[in-house]
C-alpha cells in the first residue's frame, strides 16, 4: 500500500470523458454472474489490494466512472473456457430439449390442473441442472414465471414445493432479472415469505444465510439503497436476538460480494464497517476502504455537488479510530482521497488524527512507516494548511534525518520539493523565481548524475506539484505568475488543464478575477482540453470562475456571457452554482427568458417515468424564479412566462399556488388567477395536486367581485357546483351572493340565498346572507328592500348595524335621502342604539348627496355621538362630494387572505 497514491494520481489523469452528468441509470444488472450453487461452502475471493482498485479510478464529469466487477460468492466464472462455457454437445443438446419438453407441457391443454402441474415441476427441476450456470436467461424469465405461477396455485407455494426447490428455482433466475423483471416475476415474494416460515428455515442457518444472500440481491436490483441498512440490521438482530446466532462476519461478506455485481455505495459500506468485527482483520478493513472508494467516486460523479460523501468519511473515520489500535495508513487514504476532492472539513479533521496518532509528528516509530506516496500525500495535505502543526517540517526533516538523497522514492523527493519551494521567502519578488528554477535544475541533474535515479522533475506532472506548493504558500501573484511561465519555458512543457486550474483557483482564492480571467483566456489560446484532461475533473474550476465573474463584479452582463460562451464550448453542463449565479443576473436586468433557457440548457433531461423536475433537487433555483415571478412588477409578460416555466418544469406543491393567484389579482389580471386555478383543478383530477380548497374559493371571489370580473365569477359557480370535494357552507354561499351582488344580478343573488335557506338552520342564513340579499335588492326597487328588511324575522335574523346602514345606503341610492334620515332618527328613539355604528354614520353621510339631509345628520351626530362623529371629522373620513356617491362595491365583511408560501 505504500506506493498507492502516486500511481492513483498518474491513472487517474488520462482516464476516457463522457459528456453525461447523470448516467441513465446506476448499474447494469444484466451483467449478474451466478449466484451460488454450492453454497454449502463459503469460497470468497482473496481481498485484492487497495491499490489496485485506486489505480482504475476514472472520471466522469470531472469525477470517476463506475468501475465494472465480477460478482459471485462462489468462483468467478468469467474467466472459464469456451468448453467449459458451453459445456459438451451432449449437454447442450440436453438443455435445448428440456426447455422445449417444458413448453410443450404447458401448451398441453389435455391433462388435469394437478396432472399438468406434476409433469411441469419435475421439468423444470430436471432442466435446471442442465443449464449453464444453473441459471435462466433473461428472455426465458417471463415464460418461467408462468410455469411457476401454474404450478403455485394454491395458498402457498409449500403445498407444491419443497424448501431446497424454491431456493433451486430463486437462485436459478435471480443472476438475469433487472428492475423491470422485478414487476412481472411476482412469484419471487411469495416464495421468500413462504420460505421465511418452513421448519428448514427455522433450523438451518445455512438456509437462512442463502435466502438472506438471494433477498439482498433481489432488493440490490433497484438503484434506490434507503431500505439496504435496515434490512441487513433486520437480518442480524433477528438472528442475535431469536437464535442467539453472531452472523456479522457472514453478512458482511455477502453484502461485498453482492457490491461486486451492482456496486456498493458509501452509507452501507460505512455501516458494514460499524457492523464488523475489524480490529483484527486488515484484510477486511482493506476490502471495506476499496469499496468505499468506489462507492464515492460513483456517488461523486453522479452529482459532485451535492452528495453524502464528505460526511460518510467522517463516520468512517470515527469508526477506524474507535476499531483500530493504529489506523496510519487508513487515515493517510482517506485524507489524500479527501484533499483530492477538496473536502477541506474531512482533511483537518484527519490531520488531526494523525498528529494526535504520531504525537505531533514525533512519534518516530510511526513516522518510521510513512514513507513514499504516503509520505508525499500527508505533506502535500499539511502544506495546504499551512504547514499543519508543523506535520510538513517535521516529517521533512525526519526525512533527511532516517535517509540519504539516494534513497528517497520518487514519492519522497515530490514532497521534498514541494516543501523547499512552500518555503522559499519571496521577499525579494520575482527575482527568486530564477533561483527556484535553478534549485530544480540541480536537483534534476543530482538524480542522474549523482544519484543515479531514472526519473526527473521535468514534465508537467512534476510541475503542477510545484505549482500546488507556490500556491499553499501564499507566494505573491507576480511571483506565481513568473515561475508559471518560465519554468514552463525553460522545460518546454505543454501546460494542461490541472496547471491552468491550480492558479486560476488561487487567484479565486485571493478575489483576484480578473487575473483567473487573463489566466482562462491564455488556456484558450494554448488549446488547453479542459474537457479531456483529467476526464474533466478541473471544469468545475471553470464554474466557480463563471460564477465569480457573475456575482462579484460589475462588468456588462454581454462580458460575462461571453464568458459563459467559451465555457460552453466544452459542452459541459455548468453546475448549480454558476447557474443560479447567471440566472439572479440576468433576472436582476430583467432578461428573463436568458434565465429560462439557462435552465434547460444547462439541467440534465429528465429520465424514465419522470416528467418533473422536484423542487428539492434544484430548491435554490426555484426560489430564485419563483420570487421574482411573484413579486416583479417591471414587465407582466416575463411574470408569466415564469409561470409557465415553472408549472411546466416542476412538480409545484399545493403550497406555492396562492403566491401565484394573489400576485396576478393585486396587478389587475385576475383571467390569470382564473387560469392558475384552472390548472390546479387539473392537476388535482389526474391526482398530482389536492383539490383547491375552501379559502381559495373565497379568496378568488371577493378579489372577482372587487374587480367586477363577470367570466371568473360565473365559472367559479360552475366549478363549486361540480367539485365534490369541496363542502358548500354557508361562509361559501355568501361570498358567493356578493360576488353576485357586485356585478348587479339579483337573480343569481336570490338563487343563491335560497339555497341557503336548505342548509340546516344553525348553520345556514345568517345575518351576512340577508345583507347581500338586502344589497341586491336595491337594484331591483326600493318596495323590495323595504319589504325585505321588514321581514327580516322570518329568517331568524334580527337587524344588525350592517344590515341597518345598508337599508339607509338603498334609500340613498333611490335619492330618498329625507327618508333615510327619518329611520336613522326613529331607530335612535326606538333605543336601537346598538343599530348606528361609526360605519351607519359614515356611509349615510358619504351615500347622501343633498345638503339639507347632511346638515340635520350633522346636528344630530353631533349631539348624539359627539366622540365617533368628531373622529370621523378629524380623520377626514366624511365626504365633501355631493356629485358623486361612493362605490357599491365596498363591504363591511372581513377581508379573505390567503396563506403565502
Amino acid at each position: 500500500m505504500g506506493s498507492s497514491i502516486i500511481r492513483i494520481v498518474r491513472s487517474t489523469q488520462r482516464c476516457s470523458f463522457s459528456h453525461q452528468v447523470l448516467r441513465s441509470t446506476a448499474y447494469q444488472l444484466t451483467q449478474h454472474s451466478a449466484l451460488n450453487t454450492l453454497v454449502d461452502q463459503w469460497t470468497w475471493h482473496n481481498n485484492r489490494a487497495l491499490t489496485n482498485f485506486y489505480l482504475k479510478r476514472s472520471f466522469h464529469f470531472g469525477r470517476r466512472g463506475k468501475k465494472k466487477r465480477n460478482a459471485s460468492v462462489l468462483e468467478d466464472t468469467s474467466n472459464k473456457t469456451s468448453n467449459d462455457l458451453n459445456g459438451s454437445l451432449e449437454e447442450d443438446e440436453k438443455r435445448t430439449n428440456g426447455y422445449f419438453r417444458l413448453q410443450m407441457i404447458y401448451r398441453d391443454n389435455s391433462m388435469t390442473v394437478n396432472m399438468k402441474s406434476k409433469k411441469l415441476k419435475d421439468t423444470l427441476l430436471e432442466l435446471i441442472p442442465s443449464l449453464l450456470n444453473e441459471q435462466f436467461s433473461k428472455d426465458q424469465l417471463p415464460f418461467i414465471n408462468e410455469v411457476v405461477n401454474f404450478i403455485d396455485h394454491g395458498e402457498s407455494p409449500t403445498e407444491f414445493f419443497t424448501a431446497q426447490e424454491m431456493m433451486s428455482i430463486l437462485k436459478s433466475i435471480l443472476p438475469a432479472m433487472t428492475i423491470d423483471d422485478v414487476k412481472y416475476l411476482n412469484f419471487f415474494p411469495r416464495f421468500y415469505m413462504s420460505l421465511r416460515e418452513t421448519s428448514e428455515y427455522q433450523r438451518s442457518k445455512f438456509m437462512r444465510l442463502q435466502l438472506f444472500e438471494i433477498f439482498l440481491n433481489y432488493v440490490l436490483l433497484n438503484k434506490n439503497r434507503q431500505g439496504l441498512i435496515r434490512i441487513i440490521d433486520a437480518f442480524l438482530n433477528e438472528e442475535s436476538e431469536l437464535r442467539g446466532q453472531d452472523v456479522r462476519k457472514e453478512v458482511v461478506n455477502i453484502v461485498l460480494e453482492a457490491f461486486k455485481a451492482v456496486g456498493p455505495d458509501t452509507a452501507t459500506t460505512v455501516h458494514l464497517a460499524e457492523v464488523a468485527d475489524i480490529s483484527e482483520d486488515k484484510e477486511l478493513v482493506t476490502r471495506i476502504l476499496e469499496d468505499f472508494f468506489v462507492a464515492a467516486d460513483d456517488e461523486i460523479s453522479e452529482d459532485y455537488e451535492r452528495n453524502e460523501v464528505e460526511e460518510h468519511i467522517m463516520q468512517l473515520l470515527n469508526i477506524l479510530e474507535k476499531k483500530l489500535h493504529c489506523p496510519l495508513m487508513e487515515y493517510i487514504n482517506l485524507l489524500y482521497f479527501a484533499t483530492r476532492d477538496d473536502f477541506d472539513r474531512c482533511c483537518l479533521e484527519i490531520m488531526q488524527k494523525v498528529s494526535t496518532l504520531t504525537k505531533t509528528f514525533t512519534d518516530e516509530l510511526l513516522l518510521d512507516n510513512i514513507r513514499n506516496d504516503e509520505l508525499m500525500a500527508i505533506v502535500s495535505s499539511a502544506l495546504k494548511f499551512h504547514d499543519y502543526n508543523k506535520g510538513a517540517t517535521k516529517l521533512i526533516g525526519h526525512l533527511q534525518s532516517k535517509r540519504k538523497p539516494e534513497e528517497f522514492s520518487k514519492g519522497e523527493w515530490i514532497a521534498y520539493l514541494q516543501y523547499k519551494i512552500y518555503k522559499i521567502p519571496s521577499i525579494s519578488g520575482v527575482e527568486a523565481v530564477p533561483d527556484l528554477i535553478k534549485m530544480i535544475d540541480q536537483i534534476n541533474n543530482d538524480l542522474i548524475q549523482k544519484y543515479h535515479k531514472k526519473f526527473q522533475f521535468n514534465d508537467t506532472d512534476s510541475y503542477n506539484y510545484f505549482l500546488e506548493a507556490l500556491c499553499y504558500s501564499n507566494k505573491p501573484t507576480k511571483f506565481i505568475e513568473t515561475f508559471f511561465k518560465e519554468f514552463a519555458d525553460d522545460y518546454d512543457l505543454s501546460k494542461d488543464a490541472r496547471s491552468f486550474a491550480i492558479i486560476i483557483e488561487h487567484f479565486l482564492n485571493e478575489g483576484d478575477i480578473k487575473e483567473a480571467l487573463d489566466l482562462f483566456e491564455k488556456s484558450l489560446s494554448e488549446a488547453t482540453l479542459w474537457d479531456s484532461d483529467y476526464s474533466g475533473m478541473y471544469m468545475p474550476v471553470l464554474f466557480r470562475l463563471l460564477a465569480d465573474y457573475f456575482n462579484k463584479t460589475n462588468d456588462d452582463l454581454y462580458y460575462k456571457a461571453q464568458l459563459y460562451k467559451k465555457i460552453k464550448t466544452f459542452e459541459i453542463p455548468i453546475d448549480r452554482k454558476a447557474l443560479y449565479a447567471m440566472a439572479s443576473q440576468f433576472l436582476k436586468s430583467n432578461f428573463v427568458g436568458d434565465a429560462i433557457k439557462a435552465f434547460e440548457k444547462e439541467v440534465p433531461s429528465l429520465n424514465g417515468k419522470e416528467t418533473k423536475y422536484q423542487i428539492e433537487d434544484y430548491s435554490d433555483l426555484f426560489e430564485l424564479y419563483y420570487r421574482y415571478a411573484t413579486s416583479n412588477c417591471e414587465n407582466l409578460k416575463s411574470n408569466w412566462l415564469l409561470y409557465e416555466f415553472l408549472s411546466k418544469f416542476f412538480r409545484l406543491p399545493y403550497e406555492f399556488y396562492p403566491a401565484f393567484l394573489k400576485f396576478w389579482i393585486d396587478v389587475g389580471f385576475p383571467s390569470r388567477s382564473l387560469k392558475i386555478y384552472a390548472d390546479m383543478k387539473l392537476l388535482s383530477k389526474e391526482n398530482k395536486l389536492q383539490p383547491p380548497d375552501e379559502n381559495i374559493y373565497l379568496y378568488l371571489l371577493q378579489s372577482f367581485s372587487k374587480s367586477q370580473y363577470e367570466d371568473g365569477i360565473f365559472k367559479l359557480q360552475l366549478a363549486i357546483k361540480m367539485d365534490l370535494s369541496l363542502n358548500i357552507d354557508i361562509r361559501l354561499l355568501n361570498m358567493l351572493m356578493g360576488a353576485f351582488c357586485s356585478i348587479e344580478d339579483s337573480f343569481r343573488v336570490r338563487d343563491v340565498f335560497n339555497l341557503a335557506q336548505s342548509l340546516p338552520k344553525k348553520r345556514g342564513v345568517n345575518q351576512e346572507s340577508c345583507y347581500w340579499a338586502l344589497k341586491s335588492l336595491k337594484f331591483v326597487s326600493l318596495n323590495e328592500v323595504n319589504n325585505f328588511y321588514t321581514s327580516l324575522s322570518q329568517f331568524d335574523v334580527c337587524p344588525d348595524a350592517n344590515l341597518f346602514g345598508e337599508y339607509l345606503i338603498s334609500h340613498c341610492y333611490f335619492e330618498q335621502y329625507g327618508t333615510a334620515y327619518d329611520k336613522l332618527i326613529d331607530t335612535y328613539e326606538n333605543g336601537d342604539l346598538e343599530l348606528i355604528d361609526r360605519n351607519v354614520l359614515k356611509n349615510f353621510h358619504n351615500f347622501c348627496l343633498n345638503e339639507h339631509v347632511r346638515k340635520k345628520l350633522d346636528v344630530f351626530a353631533t349631539r348624539r355621538f359627539p366622540e365617533i362623529w368628531s373622529d370621523l371629522k378629524a380623520k377626514g373620513e366624511l365626504s365633501d362630494d355631493t356629485t358623486k356617491q361612493p362605490s357599491l362595491l365596498d363591504n363591511p365583511y372581513e377581508k379573505i387572505h390567503l396563506q403565502i408560501k
